[in-house]
């Protein structure tokens, strides 16, 4: 089972089935569940419970689920005490909401909540690159209430009469919100590795849209574009990729892989043109070369690297790690592919949240690259 938190009292990790038991009993215990307007408890069954978890599980397991719950631990006894969430991830605004609860009676009012809260929501900025999380609690929750505003969440609505409770109660509900400034790019970069150990999670739809539309907004010489790329999140066919890129098995934990594709420009298009303005001294061995041979060692002059580059940026936006693979055997890539003649596969990228949180290498001094011209 997956820890993501561990702070000096507490552990979260992800569900489990066998945390149904636990979650019914709090779930069906007034005092419990008084706080949130359910004084007689839930009245749930265990089974219904373990449907609910089945449910989230094999969407976990098969994606990025609408909601994810987890447990709270005590870090000594390791016996569960509590449960967080999040959901409604707004992946434009950068936010989602989460829920907290300290199911064991006798272990409210001992910082359980706060120790988690903190580590929860270092967990949501840092892995989806947020800017901002959500929360409510009824009006007359003034311990939750005072809690989340010592966090650092302020009020930014309170609603009269928002629900009715189970005994035709009329509650009022206060919403809350905390927010961290973005990270600069820069300060991201200060952060950015080439990830091989990737959690497995799956990543959303929207997320990864982004970082194709990344792509395809790159610059390019003329305009041309001359690039495809491919989109690989089908299992058995990540599995021949790893195999044509000598057995780098690390890849086969990646949420997908993006194969950069280079599309020759043909000599019709003036695509040797660059390189013989480059390099005029070296027109006449330009022209000789067979364009087949050409266009193999001449992919830079096609600069995939750019849109991929791109891609790896806005990755990191949302917290999303990557690594680019060169080492591969590119025509038999090709041919996984289904590839034309004119389109060779030239860098394969990798990616995923990272396992452990990104730290970047050290980098030569700016002093011992720079070259001034004041």
């Amino acid at each position: 089972m997956e820890i993501i938190a561990k702070g000096k009292k507490i552990v979260i990790r992800s569900i489990s089935i066998e945390d149904a038991s636990t979650f019914t009993k709090w779930w069906n215990d007034g005092v419990v569940m008084e706080s949130v307007g359910f004084p007689e408890g839930l009245g749930i069954t265990e089974d219904k419970v373990r449907e609910d978890f089945q449910k989230e599980i094999r969407e976990r397991e098969r994606g990025f689920p609408e909601h994810r719950r987890f447990v709270i631990l005590d870090r000594w006894t390791e016996q569960p005490v509590g449960e967080i969430s999040f959901g409604k991830m707004d992946y434009k605004k950068r936010s989602c909401r989460i829920g907290l609860k300290i199911g064991e009676p006798s272990e409210q009012g001992k910082g359980l909540g706060k120790d988690a809260l903190r580590l929860f929501m270092d967990y949501l900025y840092e892995r989806y690159g947020l800017w901002s999380i959500q929360l409510d609690a009824l009006a007359d929750n003034r311990r939750a209430i005072t809690l989340y505003q010592n966090m650092g969440f302020e009020i930014i609505e309170e609603i009269s009469d928002y629900w009715t409770d189970p005994e035709g109660k009329s509650r009022n509900v206060v919403f809350l919100e905390h927010r961290r400034e973005p990270e600069g790019l820069v300060e991201r970069l200060q952060k950015r590795c080439s990830v091989r150990d990737f959690a497995k999670e799956g990543i959303a739809e929207e997320v990864i849209e982004e970082i194709l539309e990344a792509g395809r907004l790159a610059p390019s010489g003329g305009n041309e574009q001359p690039w495809k790329f491919a989109l690989i999140k089908n299992r058995k066919l990540m599995k021949s990729i790893v195999e044509t890129a000598y057995n780098q098995v690390w890849m086969l934990d990646a949420a997908f892989l993006v194969v950069l594709i280079t599309t020759i420009v043909s000599d019709e298009r003036g695509g040797r043109d660059i390189q013989i303005a480059r390099y005029p001294d070296l027109e006449r061995r330009i022209e000789k070369m067979d364009l087949h041979f050409y266009g193999r060692i001449n992919q830079e002059e096609h600069q995939t690297k750019i849109p991929g580059t791109q891609m790896v940026l806005a990755a990191l936006e949302y917290g999303v790690g990557s690594t680019w693979v060169s080492y591969f055997k590119v025509e038999e890539v090709k041919n996984l592919l289904g590839l034309s003649a004119w389109e060779i596969p030239s860098e394969i990228l990798a990616f995923g949240y990272p396992q452990k949180p990104m730290k970047s290498k050290a980098k030569k001094p700016m002093e011992s690259i720079l070259i001034r011209f004041d």
